[in-house]
């Protein structure tokens, strides 16, 4: 029966007829565990090194930035206390009265700035020698001539009541660290693939080295002996040749002309493959590559390296704005071309005030302020530091100064639409969908672009909105209304006992904007007992989440006292800070009923008295017991010298040997 029974378990399967056929190379066999997560690769003790370095270099480069911009801002104030010297004014009032005229208009203002050079030099007063002009007087120790004139323009502007700013544009060096080119990744991605292969390389040549004639080896060295090809000769006369044409540039005064911004070329040696011509060998023997430029200053030819751009800005009543002026280039009212004799990009422009106060002034001068100088500002790392640095030097608030901050955000709204995906993404006035953060998105949904990039809407940044969640809403003293939908979902994040469970998949997290949220309503408390969440305590986020009928005290032993007099006092949670990767929640006093407060005031005040007596009762005992065991330590000390160290005489004193140990022993034995 048994038989039979294992027997009808099995079934007749037809043989196959072709017999199976094993590979010839290795086989693989990939088994994939289901539960199992891709782990992230370990950096190397070289890569984590390496990081920590980046991570230094760049603080200290943005630590460099810092101090460099104080300098300059130094170096601004300098300069507005030279315009404010008495002997120079005295000496520039005495010498000209082109300042004396009104300024009703910009033509009035435009011709004193065309006569204002030549005058100063022509007007001289008797006392002083014709031949040297009024600038070589002023006591100002400064290298260049042009500052000089601006600083007189600005004086004499000041003595005749017009009201006048010195602008300084700040040149610091920059906070980022000089990115590597790609010549020098190309170049360290070739090292890594040779050492790659260098074992298999040196193998083989071991190997054929053995094989080879002598009469090969004499031909490679002969190879080696020759002269360096013509291609190396003519990369040197291609640098020649760019270093004539620089040279070239310049004018017969020693004034380097504005040249055309190049693309830094780099060439880079490529193998020769075997077999190729010789002509096609040499121009394969090196490549061409360009560099496109980083993110770094760069200096404009018509400006000098090291020097910055000084100009004055004078106030038109009649119109109520700042006129940009520059003497010394004759440009009245143009603050585009004043950003091309700029060092470029133009980061800082700075205006001082007679009275020593500043405002930064660069939205009026730089172009691209809202797309490449604003990545490239202190403001945009650490914008904390540079409010704080010029709030004490900032003026009043004042209706010309609220005035001046309306023009200056409309001629940011007046600036053409970024045209590239860079200068869009986190740009403060537009943004694309494929730019929202996790927590943010457009509203209304039927809100109407701005424009389209590459055939997508372009939004304005007023439309992008925080969402939060649930928890998130209740922090801000906010609940969600009953009903709504949420407007975003997105992946939650894992908990750490998520994971250990074995869950893969986060949970889908519910977002929900401000206007589908109400103000939260706490609820009051009954009985005498406190209302509190599921963990026993109660969430006191804002002030106003407090439940009516109750007071939040910070006492000392309040926990203690509230259980001895049997009075519900619950925990008071403000807030949760990280400890450990997960969220720990913060405690701030405790929350009782408003009947129970004069009592646990009074009792919490008895309770700390009694501590504080019993503390310096504990304090007086061990006190005692210090000085009775030094006591003891005394006395005992005492009377080991009497039994074990017999007096001598103070005149002569006694040889070891009448001290030592064993025959003191053996006299008091005797």
């Amino acid at each position: 029966m048994e038989e039979c029974s294992s027997d009808s378990n099995w079934e007749d399967v037809d043989e196959c007829a072709t017999s199976p056929v094993l590979p010839d190379g290795p086989i693989e066999v990939v088994i994939q565990e289901e539960g199992t997560q891709k782990r992230k690769k370990q950096m190397t003790l070289k890569e984590m090194l390496q990081k920590q370095l980046d991570k230094f270099n760049r603080e200290v480069h943005v630590i460099k930035h810092k101090v460099h911009l104080l300098c300059w801002i130094a170096h601004a104030l300098h300069l507005n206390q030279l315009c404010q010297d008495d002997l120079c004014r005295a000496l520039l009032l005495s010498s000209s009265d082109l300042a004396k005229r009104p300024l009703k208009s910009k033509k009035d203002l435009v011709d004193l700035v065309d006569t204002f050079r030549d005058a100063l030099h022509l007007n001289q007063t008797e006392q002083l020698d014709e031949s040297r002009p009024v600038l070589d007087y002023l006591p100002w120790r400064l290298p260049d001539e042009s500052v000089k004139t601006t600083l007189a323009f600005i004086a004499l502007l000041r003595l005749h009541g017009h009201d006048a700013r010195l602008v300084v544009v700040l040149q610091p060096v920059p906070w980022k660290p000089p990115a590597k080119s790609k010549a020098v990744n190309a170049a360290e991605k070739k090292d890594k693939a040779n050492k790659a292969v260098s074992a298999e390389e040196q193998t083989a040549a071991k190997a054929t080295w053995s094989r080879e004639k002598p009469s090969a080896l004499k031909r490679k060295k002969n190879l080696g002996d020759q002269k360096p090809s013509r291609t190396a000769t003519s990369r040197k006369g291609r640098v020649s040749a760019l270093q004539e044409e620089e040279e070239a540039d310049l004018r017969s005064d020693g004034v380097r002309r504005p040249v055309r911004k190049r693309k830094r070329v780099s060439y880079v040696e490529s193998p020769v493959e075997e077999g190729s011509a010789g002509g096609e060998s040499e121009a394969s023997n090196f490549k061409l590559v360009s560099e496109d430029e980083d993110e770094h200053y760069s200096t404009d030819a018509t400006v000098p390296e090291g020097q910055c751009c000084y100009w004055s800005e004078v106030y038109m009543k009649q119109e109520k704005q700042w006129i940009a002026v520059d003497v010394n280039l004759h440009l009245v009212d143009r603050a585009s071309e004043l950003e091309s004799h700029c060092p470029q990009p133009l980061l800082y422009a700075l205006a001082v005030n007679p009275n020593g106060s500043v405002r930064d002034v660069t939205q009026r001068y730089a172009s691209e302020f809202l797309t490449r100088v604003r990545k490239l500002r202190i403001d945009y790392v650490d914008r904390v530091w540079w409010e704080s640095t010029l709030k004490p030097l900032l003026e009043r608030t004042s209706a010309r100064t609220r005035q001046e901050d309306t023009q200056l955000n409309a001629l940011l709204q007046s600036l053409p639409m970024p045209s590239s995906l860079a200068d869009l993404k986190s740009h403060p006035l537009y943004c694309l969908a494929r730019h929202l953060l996790k927590f943010e998105a457009i509203y209304p949904e039927s809100a109407v672009p701005l424009g389209l990039f590459r055939g997508e809407p372009i939004y304005a940044r007023e439309c992008v909105v925080t969402l939060h969640s649930r928890p998130t809403w209740l922090k801000e003293a906010r609940v969600v209304r009953v009903g709504e939908q949420p407007y975003k979902v997105v992946k939650g994040r894992l908990r750490w006992r998520d994971r250990h469970l074995g869950v893969e998949h986060p949970p889908d997290l519910e977002l929900f904007g401000h206007w589908q949220t109400e103000a939260y309503v706490p609820p009051a408390a009954q009985d005498g007992k406190v209302p509190r969440n599921e963990y026993g305590n109660i969430e006191l986020f804002q002030p106003c989440m407090l439940p009516a009928g109750t007071v939040h005290l910070r006492l000392p032993y309040l926990l203690q006292v509230s259980r001895r007099l049997s009075i519900d006092c619950v925990p008071a949670v403000v807030g949760f800070e990280g400890h450990c990767g997960g969220s720990v929640p913060t405690y701030d006093g405790f929350v009782v009923c408003q009947e129970h407060e004069e009592l646990l005031h009074d009792a919490c005040r008895e309770e700390q008295q009694k501590r504080a007596k019993r503390a310096s009762q504990r304090r007086e005992e061990r006190a005692i017991s210090h000085w009775r065991r030094l006591v003891r330590t005394l006395l005992i000390r005492e009377r080991l010298q009497r039994q074990y160290r017999p007096p001598c005489p103070q005149d002569s004193p006694a040889p070891a040997a009448q001290l030592s140990w064993p025959s003191n022993r053996l006299e008091d034995e005797l």
